[in-house]
């Protein structure tokens, strides 16, 4: 059985660690069989992201402090992880399946030539290959993949709804001095949005209360918004409610929105069209209320009620 050399991409924001990170540690020591787990962390200068790691679980970590990586530019950020890959050759590289990832994961697969297995729910070695487990059309098919390559391959994971942090382990801080050129990026970042105020982010939220066109009409939404403010939630949608342009599409939850983890989804009015249930799929405990018993939502729900609010 054949150690292996994983490299892991660290995501932050705001000067805070993502949970992926922690995710991606666990995957990552999964995989290493005994070999050595690297964490990548790409920063501005003085941003401490690093010492907060050094703990988190990997053996090293590698540090990248530049001012081309103060704000987060994608052109910017490939151009580090290209360079490290081409030096390091590790035998995989794992980033999150996050906005992040999605960017730098293939634009580094396409610079190196490299297998690249996207929105893996479960990764594993086999052999010298790596096997990736992934959601295909809309999440109706679960598919695996075997990789093997000569170099490094390519990995983006899934979120699930708990960060367990990986096992401490004390890891070896290396600053890495010698960078790639980031003079010319032909990417600029006017600015960057947050989410707006009293919505919250629904990909870091615990607990989410998502609604459909069961609802029948946008002045309900303020009921809405008030149960999910009770339960300490924040209020997400399917598509046809952002379609309908009774909500933004930051808060629509599935295949073409956003794919959330939390520890419970509470979806109200919301069949459960396959592209909607592809954006639970690391939900803990899913709850639906739906009038139609047969709607497929309950399929994928572990607590269901079947119940007309408005009768």
């Amino acid at each position: 059985m054949k150690a292996m050399q994983v490299l892991a991409l660290a995501e932050h924001r705001a000067g805070e660690v993502e949970p992926i990170t922690h995710q991606l540690l666990r995957q990552g020591r999964d995989l290493a069989r005994g070999g050595p787990l690297s964490l990548l962390v790409l920063a501005g200068p003085g941003s401490g992201i690093a010492g907060r790691l050094e703990q988190a679980g990997a053996d090293r970590l590698l540090s990248f402090e530049d001012e081309a990586l103060s704000t987060y530019n994608p052109e910017a950020y490939c151009r580090f992880v290209e360079a490290l890959v081409r030096e390091l050759r590790p035998d995989v590289l794992l980033c999150g399946h996050t906005f992040q990832g999605m960017e730098v994961a293939p634009w580094v697969a396409a610079r190196l030539g490299a297998p690249l297995a996207s929105n893996c729910v479960a990764v594993c070695a086999e052999g010298d290959a790596i096997v990736a487990e992934r959601l295909m059309y809309g999440g109706a098919w679960q598919v695996k993949t075997k990789l093997s390559a000569a170099s490094t391959v390519v990995v983006t994971v899934a979120r699930k709804g708990a960060s367990i942090p990986a096992a401490p382990a004390q890891a070896r801080i290396d600053s890495l001095g010698a960078t790639p050129h980031v003079s010319s990026l032909s990417t600029e970042v006017i600015a960057s949005l947050q989410p707006q105020a009293g919505r919250g982010d629904i990909t870091q939220a615990d607990l989410v209360v998502g609604v459909g066109r069961g609802i029948k009409d946008p002045a309900n939404l303020a009921m809405m918004q008030e149960l999910a403010d009770v339960l300490g939630g924040i209020l997400a949608c399917s598509r046809p409610l952002v379609d309908l342009e009774w909500m933004p599409h930051e808060s629509q939850v599935g295949a073409s929105g956003r794919e959330i983890s939390s520890k419970v989804y509470l979806a109200c009015g919301i069949s459960g069209a396959a592209q909607h249930l592809a954006g639970i799929g690391g939900v803990e405990t899913v709850i639906a209320i739906n009038k139609d018993a047969s709607a497929p939502i309950f399929g994928l729900s572990h607590c269901g009620v079947a119940g007309d609010l408005w009768q």
